[in-house]
C-alpha cells in the first residue's frame, strides 16, 4: 500500500511550523480592544484602544460575541468612562463611542457609532446620544 509517511523529525517540524503560522491567522498585529463582562448573558463593555479605526469596531465586537444567540457590546474610548452595569448612567450613555447588538433568532444586527466624533456614511449608523442634563 502506497501512502504518505513522513519521517518523524520532519513531521514534528512541519507540525510546529504550521502551529506558528496559524497562531498569527486572523490577527492584524495592531491594537486590540479590551472586553469587560457586564451583567446578563453575553453583554460586554469594549474599551477601544488608540489606533483601532472605527471601521474595525464591528468586526471586533462580532468576534467577541462568537456563536452567542444574542449579544450586546457597548464601547468607549476611555476605560474610566465604561459602564459596568445595566442600566447605564447618563454619563456612561453620553460618552459611549459605539454600540453593537444582534439577535440570531430574529435576524437583528445593528452597529451604531457616536457620529459627533466618528463620521459615518449613513446617518442611520449613528447612536442617539442624549443631551447632557442641565446643571442643577
Amino acid at each position: 500500500m502506497m501512502g504518505f509517511a513522513p519521517r518523524r523529525k520532519g513531521a514534528k517540524l512541519f507540525a510546529l511550523s504550521a502551529l506558528v503560522l496559524l497562531a498569527g491567522c486572523g490577527s492584524s498585529g495592531g491594537p486590540t480592544p479590551e472586553f469587560i463582562k457586564m451583567p446578563g448573558l453575553d453583554n460586554y463593555a469594549m474599551i477601544i484602544p488608540e489606533g483601532l479605526p472605527p471601521e474595525q469596531w464591528k468586526a471586533a465586537a462580532k468576534e467577541k460575541c462568537g456563536a452567542a444567540t444574542m449579544c450586546s457590546v457597548f464601547a468607549w474610548t476611555r476605560r474610566e468612562d465604561a459602564a459596568r452595569a445595566i442600566p447605564m448612567t447618563d454619563s456612561e450613555l453620553e460618552s459611549q463611542a459605539f454600540n453593537y447588538q444582534f439577535n440570531r433568532d430574529s435576524g437583528f444586527d445593528e452597529a451604531l457609532w457616536d457620529c459627533r466624533r466618528f463620521k459615518r456614511p449613513n446617518p442611520d449608523q449613528c447612536l442617539a446620544i442624549p443631551d447632557p442634563a442641565p446643571p442643577k
